[in-house]
């Protein structure tokens, strides 16, 4: 892909990895489990308007920022 032939390093997550990082309650109803994640990008970026086409986005970038920042203090 793109990020391969670019030398950009990716790793693959599951929505279950991510969003148990957050500690989402898990939901039977998908519109909860969705308006829970957008709250939370919100009350993580207050400034930014988000949507609930972008909340799982901004929360997979910060999954991705936090784990990083865990494993430089290792």
């Amino acid at each position: 892909g793109i990020l391969s032939e670019m030398n950009i390093p990716y790793s693959l997550i599951t929505p279950y990895a991510w969003q148990k990082h957050f500690e989402c309650p898990k939901f039977d109803n998908k519109k909860l489990r969705k308006r829970w994640l957008k709250e939370k990008a919100e009350e993580l970026y207050p400034q930014l308007k988000i949507t609930f086409k972008v909340s799982d986005a901004i929360l997979i970038a910060r999954f991705g920022m936090d784990r990083d920042l865990m494993e430089e203090v290792s």
